[in-house]
């Protein structure tokens, strides 16, 4: 587990990612310097480097490690002097005076990769390489005055040391894998914050995702839900207020079928009206009729043989049953009429009642 400290750096939202072997690299996109002490390439900013290039952070070498064509625009605009005897750019005091009158700041422009729009720059001003070296680097007894830059021979060696990380921040995180450049701040208010490894990271929980809801989300969410409350209920209204209505044919009136107002027929059509338009009969109570108090005596019917007779179309009055004749002693005259033929009147005991027969007198 690591940390950072928030006093002591600019922060912003520019990361880099780390190489394969976990090494801070980023795009050299740009060094520029000025100076405010009358320079002698004029108020704006002098280009000391214009192509990108790919290059190491790493605090392990004091040098800025660059192109030689690089190394030649410091030489033109710092008069600086390259010693070959000891490879590094020493200066005797006047020079060394004369840097010191030009107050210089160096810019650094920093990408995650070469072209790369998204920078972060890092100003170094001249006194964090105004530095001395000694022996074993110089074969002296005293320490002399140098400028911390070294000839590169190929890109691999490109390479920003710790005198450019005077004035940088670095923050770093191995377990994801990326790092970030920072303008350091002086003197700074210490505010460690840690680093904390992914795994240890408590998983967010279905509770935690709607706490992080906004506003509006909610908001969202509760009209909804009203709405389909609200559908819910007009359905049901409608549903039951089908479910308990009585149909209604076009023509007719609730308590009628077709037109028909049942309520005014007579109970002995309603079944068959109902039936035909296959309805349950009407349950109807009939107005109760008190009889006259007369006298009347109990007869039991006795058992009589009643044949099937066959009958024509023509209206035939009945015959009169052997128990009518026998109970009143009376002979029934007996009327035929076949075809609107009318026959003579004739009478017929009750004895002779038997069914009429194929080729007796009135069967045809």
């Amino acid at each position: 587990m690591g940390g950072k400290n928030l006093g002591r750096y600019t922060p912003h939202n520019v990361s880099f990612g780390l190489d394969a072997n976990q090494n801070q690299v980023a795009s050299l996109n740009s060094i520029t310097v000025t100076g405010t002490g009358a320079p002698r390439w004029g108020s704006g900013p002098a280009p000391l480097m214009v192509e990108p290039a790919l290059v190491q952070i790493d605090s392990t070498t004091p040098f800025l490690w660059l192109p030689e064509i690089v190394c030649s625009q410091f030489e033109a605009y710092l008069h600086l002097v390259w010693d070959s005897t000891s490879n590094l750019y020493l200066m005797n005091d006047t020079v060394h005076e004369g840097l010191v009158r030009l107050n210089m700041t160096f810019a650094f422009t920093l990408a995650s990769k070469v072209g790369d729009t998204k920078q972060v720059k890092i100003d170094v001003p001249y006194e964090a390489f105004d530095l001395k070296i000694g022996w074993p680097y110089v074969n002296t007894t005293e320490k002399m005055k140098y400028f911390p830059l070294k000839r590169a021979k190929d890109e691999k060696m490109y390479t920003l040391g710790r005198a450019f990380l005077q004035e940088a921040y670095i923050v770093t995180d191995f377990d994801r894998g990326n790092f970030s450049v920072h303008q350091a701040v002086y003197p700074g208010v210490d505010q460690i914050v840690k680093i904390i490894n992914p795994k240890d990271v408590p998983k967010e929980t279905a509770t935690d995702k709607g706490k992080s809801l906004s506003t509006g989300a909610m908001a969202g969410i509760a009209v909804g839900a009203g709405v389909v409350v609200v559908a819910a209920l007009i359905g049901i209204f409608f549903w039951c207020r089908r479910s308990t209505k009585k149909p209604v044919v076009p023509g007719g009136t609730p308590e009628s079928t077709s037109g028909v107002n049942l309520a005014e027929l007579p109970n002995s059509q309603l079944p068959g009206v109902l039936e035909a338009y296959a309805q349950k009969p009407l349950v109807t109570q009939s107005p109760t009729v008190e009889m006259a108090a007369e006298d009347v005596e109990r007869t039991e019917l006795p058992a009589v043989n009643m044949d099937t007779a066959e009958l024509s179309g023509a209206s035939i009055e009945r015959e009169r049953f052997s128990w009518e004749a026998t109970q009143n002693h009376i002979e029934t005259p007996i009327v035929h009429s076949f075809n609107g033929y009318t026959t003579p009147n004739q009478s017929r005991s009750v004895s002779d009642m038997s069914p009429a027969t194929p080729g007796s007198p009135g069967f045809s």
